[in-house]
């Protein structure tokens, strides 16, 4: 009887064992691993005035549940979602935004820092986001991304909003298939970069203007004696 019990129990351990490795590898008969797709970030952006000192800390976007997903988002109709099968972003949408906006302006070398978070630099501006749209609909015959940014630029130190502005673009994917409708986001997200990437260097610039002129006043010149 003790051996039998010894042989049940190794057995069911070996079983516990291949059923953990199934979930994390996947079987035989359990279907391709869903492919993952990017989005690119801007490689260059003319500003009009490259400081290279500028600080800027840019968080996560908040999202609502639907969005805040690595699966790809598909409205049938406005009140129904889906998601299309075998295929995925990188990582989940507001995450993978964060990463395309740190990107975009750490590429127009205007920043002496910028990224996810502080990492114990003093980082005088915060932008904080919104990502109330991130998928695509149909208009009867091809899928459209749509894409809906709000940003919104903070002074930490005075802890004033100094701008806010909401960015929208739509994209027509030229067939209905996965590959296709990725770069209609691609192409949805990058006009967003180009417009938000500009006007946000722009309030900086200025804000980081005022403020040197505030740290250094300039002195009264002395009228000559008469």
């Amino acid at each position: 009887m003790r051996s039998r019990l010894v042989h049940f129990s190794a057995c069911c351990l070996v079983a516990s064992l291949v059923s953990a490795c199934g979930s994390l590898l996947g079987l035989p008969g359990q279907g391709p691993a869903p492919q993952l797709y990017n989005l690119s970030a801007l490689e260059s952006v003319a500003a009009d005035q490259q400081m290279g000192t500028l600080r800027l800390v840019v968080e996560e976007p908040d999202a609502p549940r639907a969005i805040d997903s690595d699966r790809i988002a598909l409205h049938p109709s406005q009140v129904e979602i889906k998601y299309y099968k075998g295929a995925k972003w990188s990582d989940r949408a507001p995450r993978l935004v964060q990463t395309l906006l740190v990107e975009s302006f750490d590429n127009t070398g205007s920043f002496e820092f910028v990224g996810r978070d502080a990492a114990g630099l003093t980082t005088p501006y915060l932008l904080k986001s919104s990502l109330s749209d991130f998928h695509t609909i149909y208009d009867g015959r091809r899928p459209t991304a749509v894409v809906k940014l709000k940003l919104s630029i903070i002074d930490r130190g005075k802890g004033q909003i100094l701008a806010a502005r909401i960015f929208e673009s739509r994209s027509n994917a030229q067939a209905d298939s996965i590959r296709p409708v990725v770069l209609a986001f691609d192409a949805a997200v990058n006009q967003i970069l180009k417009d938000a990437v500009p006007w946000t260097l722009g309030v900086l610039n200025i804000e980081q203007a005022e403020s040197d002129d505030e740290a250094d006043p300039v002195e009264p010149e002395e009228l000559p004696d008469r």
